[in-house]
């Protein structure tokens, strides 16, 4: 889909949410028949998309809250992002979202997966702290009854509930859904605290991911990197392309890594490169091997950064810059680097 087709798309479904969809919605909600409009939204998320969810819930200082999300699949993030920055402003009936949030009080909560009751109040975890990121095993006695891919989906809908979809993607990483409970298992509902006191200690005063040392050995030798302390796309889903900056060097030290010069050039024009892009892009990792230092950074496919990042890494003085530029909306070429 084209951004101009996209963007017709998005503004239909705003036209038909202000003119009946919105009320509609709100009074089959309040009338409690739900059931009545579902496929009516549908219809009108999958007209965006066919990959996006939705949802309504209640919300922190409105009646209602819809949500229109990616749902995990990062290929459509930005999509949602686009479709929430053209929602209406949001009244004393509604508001709005692309990430599922978490339960205001989730000890309560409960839902439904092939016709079996998952309650929050019965929903066991353990998580255990891996690098960066938490892996994490769901339990429920439903669990028994459900076959595999609906036991996770059930655990995933159960930690985006608990814990946000935000923090699920940003601060999670191996999900499992088990039969059994877990031995250092704790009540599900405590898990959103447990997560956002996890990332904290992950992130600078302002919120944003701190910078982590990555040490180890790749097919050409050491291997040192730095890269932020979570690398998911939901962090800034409009960047979904992928600018990598390869600068070679001539001074290297017997691992062939930068030696004292060749280090202070590389943070020159690495600050260069950022100065440069301001706000029209994101670095977040750089990794070094072999003589050459590869900057990773993300970038919106229609905006001007790659070409800012383009003309900057033309003076770099040791050596010709290689620079790629590679669709990646789910921020795959950093995987390797999550930590």
């Amino acid at each position: 889909m084209s951004r101009a087709t996209e963007a017709e798309s998005i503004a239909e479904f705003w036209r038909w949410w202000t003119t009946t969809g919105g009320a509609t919605v709100a009074s089959a909600i309040e009338g409690k028949r739900p059931a009545a409009i579902a496929g009516e939204v549908s219809a009108q998320v999958h007209a965006l998309h066919p990959d996006l969810a939705w949802e309504t819930a209640a919300g922190d200082l409105t009646r209602h809250l819809l949500v229109v999300t990616a749902a995990g699949d990062g290929a459509v993030r930005a999509l949602a992002r686009r479709w929430l920055l053209a929602a209406p402003a949001s009244d004393d009936t509604w508001s709005y979202a692309d990430l599922r949030q978490p339960l205001l009080d989730p000890g309560t909560g409960s839902l439904v997966v092939a016709g079996e009751d998952i309650d929050f109040a019965r929903t066991v975890v353990g998580a255990r702290a891996v690098g960066n990121h938490l892996d994490v095993t769901v339990q429920h006695p439903a669990f028994a009854a459900l076959g595999e891919d609906d036991r996770l989906q059930a655990a995933y809908l159960v930690l985006d509930a608990v814990a946000g979809e935000e923090a699920v993607e940003c601060w999670l990483g191996e999900i499992a859904a088990s039969t059994i409970a877990p031995l250092d298992a704790f009540p599900v509902q405590h898990l959103g605290v447990f997560v956002r006191t996890f990332a904290r200690e992950r992130q600078d005063d302002e919120g944003n991911p701190q910078w982590v040392l990555l040490r180890g050995t790749g097919p050409a030798g050491p291997v040192m990197a730095l890269a932020l302390s979570t690398l998911s796309c939901v962090i800034a889903p409009l960047f979904d392309t992928h600018v990598a900056i390869d600068l070679p060097y001539a001074g290297r030290t017997a691992e062939e890594l930068p030696d004292p010069l060749a280090l202070e050039s590389l943070r020159t024009i690495e600050d260069r490169l950022v100065d440069r892009l301001g706000a029209a892009g994101l670095l977040v990792a750089a990794e070094t091997s072999a003589g050459v230092r590869r900057l990773h950074f993300y970038v919106e496919t229609d905006g001007a950064g790659a070409g800012l990042l383009a003309a900057q890494a033309d003076s770099w003085g040791d050596g010709t810059a290689d620079v790629t530029v590679t669709a990646d909306p789910g921020w795959g070429e950093v995987a390797h680097l999550r930590s």
